[in-house]
């Protein structure tokens, strides 16, 4: 009989299509006999009929005398069965007997949608993940991350490596390869989506994807203890969890036999020596356990326990060529540009971690720090300079200040990333913003006002980047001038337009453009944009 069939997105988990690709085909050979007889048939069978899916009604009057029906039905099928090589037919009767006349059929092909949250998902799902062509895998992970998962990467990499540890019988390596390169990708792709900055906050889950690969350039029993015992109570602290279970389905679970499994293999010298998740019992309500997956995303300030530890993790995974990035960002984010602050940490730091801290990193820590010494030197020399001197002779005094080298700073192979790619001095950036701005000092309610100003500005473009904790306080009525003066200082450093950064720049430093709208897809036409082109 033909079957209706609804069709649904090619990756949808749709039992029909798993009994398709297995059954008929000669696919269900790759099995163990036990596990399509077993568990997949009867598991199909009873899901489809607690779905209410559609019954056919089949005279039971069509059998030879005194046998009977079921016995002669099962005979024929299993002719057809073997004729063409199935495990099993294509339907099935239901063992009850409602109709004096008639049986009850069921297909086992029968188009049926599951969803994640219903029983026996995880089978079908494993099973049509397995069955797709490899060449469609990545498209498969892909599908399900969007649609099931709501593109919750960690959420998804915990659920697809418990699939991988329940399903291991058949789940083969090559499988696991695609999956671990489609999750490398999505972290890439993600961190690439979001601000660039925003990758070097402390975050356990860039802690644990970068231990789960170099975690043999550390010490074993630091991993295995000192690591993974301050990564749970992070975890919990923190109330991140995967998912939770009662008491009694976690102990009648595959979790708990998986989680028994997983601590033995960590114990391996070749294994990574933390498990993928931990189970924890709730202390408010003592009847349910939840799983906690290490990998799970946590981002960290400084007043979580054990910051440094994780701080210390994170910088030393940094690809060392992102580095001085990564000290720039938290030098303004973490400390708020308190270099002292920030020096004091990273001894204090260096000297707690030192052994694995390695040289290279030391030696990279002293380099960024001395740059940001100079620049306050410079900094202060040309702040005194500006005072002293009428503006007219600036740029002679600029001329005679390139000269001496004790207090020019040259941003060592520094090119914009606006596209100058030309070698600014320090001396000459803070010059060009202090002269700029000095029109409009009197807006600012103070003189430690307008040299924040100065400094944030300055680091913005040395750095490209500068955060600010508070708005700095400008007087009403200067919204288009400090935006035109923020304009010329750009066209003095740049040749190319205004960027959607630059104008973010503007509401975060000063009080006065908090409620002009930035549209980054129509950047032109934002009045904040005309306001730094143009004083009409």
């Amino acid at each position: 009989m033909e079957v209706n069939r609804q069709e649904y997105p090619e990756h949808t988990i749709d039992t029909s299509k798993v009994y398709i690709e297995l059954c008929l085909s000669e696919r269900w050979k790759e099995f163990e006999a036990d596990f399509i007889y077993m568990k997949f048939q009867f598991t199909l069978q009873l899901l489809l009929f607690k779905k209410g899916l559609p019954i056919h009604l089949v005279s039971n009057k069509v059998r030879p005398p005194k046998e009977s029906f079921v016995k002669y039905y099962y005979k024929g099928q299993d002719r057809i069965v073997m004729s063409v090589s199935l495990p099993f037919s294509k339907d099935f009767i239901l063992p009850r007997d409602k109709y004096e006349d008639y049986v009850e059929i069921m297909y086992h092909d029968t188009p049926c949608l599951l969803e994640k949250d219903e029983e026996n998902y995880d089978l079908f799902f494993a099973l049509l993940f397995y069955l797709t062509d490899l060449m469609k895998t990545k498209d498969f992970l892909a599908f399900h991350l969007s649609t099931t998962f709501n593109n919750d990467i960690s959420t998804y990499k915990d659920y697809i490596e418990l699939l991988f540890l329940k399903y291991d019988f058949f789940l083969k390596e090559k499988h696991e390869k695609i999956t671990h390169k489609f999750f490398q990708e999505q972290e890439k792709n993600k961190a690439m989506a979001l601000p660039s900055d925003s990758i070097h906050d402390i975050n356990s889950s860039i802690i644990m994807d970068g231990l789960s690969y170099r975690w043999t350039e550390f010490d074993r029993t630091f991993i295995a203890d000192t690591v993974k015992l301050s990564l749970a109570y992070l975890l919990i602290v923190k109330e991140k969890r995967s998912f939770s279970l009662t008491n009694e389905e976690f102990s009648a679970s595959e979790y708990l036999k998986e989680y028994e499994y997983l601590c033995d293999k960590a114990k391996e010298t070749d294994t990574f020596p933390i498990p993928r998740f931990f189970p924890f019992p709730e202390n408010n309500d003592e009847s349910i356990t939840s799983i906690i997956g290490y990998s799970l995303s946590c981002t960290l300030d400084r007043k979580d326990p054990n910051y440094d530890l994780f701080f210390a993790l994170q910088y030393y995974l940094t690809d060392f060529m992102e580095s001085k990035d990564f000290l720039a960002y938290h030098l303004a984010t973490t400390f708020s540009n308190d270099i002292e602050t920030y020096a004091d940490f990273f001894e204090q730091l260096l000297l707690k971690y030192d052994f694995f801290l390695a040289h290279k990193h030391e030696k990279l820590v002293h380099s960024f720090f001395d740059k940001f010494k100079r620049l306050e030197q410079a900094t202060e020399k040309t702040k005194k300079n500006y005072e002293q001197e009428p503006k007219k002779n600036i740029q002679k005094d600029e001329e005679n200040n390139q000269k001496n080298a004790e207090y020019i700073l040259v941003i060592d192979k520094h090119e914009f990333s606006q596209g100058t790619g030309t070698e600014k001095k320090a001396q000459e950036i803070i010059a060009t913003i202090t002269e700029k701005l000095s029109e409009y000092q009197s807006a600012f309610n103070n003189d430690t006002d307008y040299q924040k100003a100065i400094q944030e500005i300055s680091t913005y473009f040395l750095y490209k980047q500068a955060t600010i904790t508070n708005p700095i306080f400008v007087k009403n009525g200067n919204v288009k001038n400090i935006a035109f003066v923020m304009g010329e200082i750009w066209r003095s450093l740049y040749n190319n337009p205004i960027n959607y950064e630059y104008l973010t720049l503007y509401k975060q430093l000063f009080s006065i453009f908090k409620d002009q709208k930035i549209d980054k897809n129509n950047l032109f036409s934002t009045n904040l944009y005309k306001y730094s082109i143009t004083k009409t």
